[in-house]
């Protein structure tokens, strides 16, 4: 149960704050026609603290916009931490429309 974003088609997420894998999921099971996926961590809302991310589950089902609709990936501020990487593993292997994958490192402060 929750809404169901029809015309979504392009998402930035900033995951800097401790629910934000959980909107993640969410967003994604929700948004069966994005095309654009870009992840930020922005840096005045970091409060010292580099990416909030916490354990992240995996879909059970793999979202319907990763099956048939989302073609470009971005992480710009991507840091390399666990989750991160199972995000973007996720994200990659799954999204099968995929033309674009964008990920820039960070150095971890």
């Amino acid at each position: 149960g929750g809404f169901v974003f029809n015309e979504l088609e392009h998402l930035n997420l900033c995951v800097c704050k401790k629910h934000s894998p959980t909107l993640l999921t969410q967003l994604l099971n929700d948004s069966p026609i994005l095309r654009v996926l870009e992840i930020s961590s922005l840096e005045d809302h970091e409060s010292g603290k580099r990416n909030h991310f916490v354990s992240w589950k995996q879909p059970s089902l793999v979202p319907e916009c990763l099956l048939s609709s989302l073609q470009v990936f971005k992480w710009p501020r991507y840091f390399g931490k666990q989750q991160d990487r199972d995000i973007a593993v996720y994200i990659l292997k799954n999204a099968c429309c995929l033309k674009t994958a964008t990920i820039l490192a960070q150095p971890c402060l």
